[in-house]
């Protein structure tokens, strides 16, 4: 999936998982400041306004 910087996006259920096993805290939803590839993945920087993480696309839905 291919997002923009804007794009407002929320994560999925197995990015929380994997965020609470990394001890950082997940974020639910937010918008996409940053775009880049990492190894060949797409990936986005989301913020929600409180924190900002590092999220591979494969993790994020656009939200409409």
């Amino acid at each position: 999936m291919k997002l923009h910087i804007g794009d407002r996006v929320k994560t999925t259920s197995d990015y929380c998982h994997l965020a609470y096993a990394g001890g950082g805290s997940p974020i639910q939803n937010g918008v996409v400041c940053q775009t880049r590839t990492l190894y060949g993945h797409e990936s986005a920087v989301v913020d929600d306004g409180k924190h900002e993480r590092f999220i591979l696309n494969n993790y994020l839905t656009a939200i409409k």
